[in-house]
């Protein structure tokens, strides 16, 4: 089972909002406000809409520290927004909820990118950038 009908309802959104995306191996890319925004198609459950921030950060050994208290700071204090390292060593912030079959993208959508962008935000105040 996969959440191809969220996937589904998020490209008639998009289309519909004027936004350009592409079909990836992982789910939907888009661009929203000059930032990259990824859906990814979970495939072990159907309810779960799942957008990712990547690459907002590179870690290295100077900053990893650094880096994992602001992560920790933003997961903490966003409920549904997690920031965290990848295994390549650069920072992702993800909104993850669950969704019903239907769920309202033209309230969900803005509010999850608003949260995404202030939740970069807060990471990059928290390492005084």
């Amino acid at each position: 089972m996969d959440n191809s009908n969220l996937k589904n309802l998020l490209i008639d959104f998009l289309a519909g909002e004027g936004y350009r995306y592409k079909e990836t191996d992982f789910g939907l890319e888009f661009k929203s406000n000059g930032l990259t925004i990824l859906f990814i198609n979970s495939s072990n459950d159907e309810q779960i809409f799942q957008l990712i921030l990547p690459d907002i950060y590179e870690v290295n050994d100077d900053n990893e520290l650094a880096v994992l208290q602001a992560t920790n700071k933003v997961t903490y204090g966003f409920k549904v927004v997690k920031a965290y390292v990848t295994n390549s060593k650069s920072v992702d912030v993800s909104f993850q909820i669950l969704a019903d079959s239907t769920p309202e993208l033209n309230e969900l959508l803005p509010r999850a990118i608003r949260m995404l962008e202030q939740a970069r935000e807060e990471f990059y105040r928290d390492l005084g950038i």
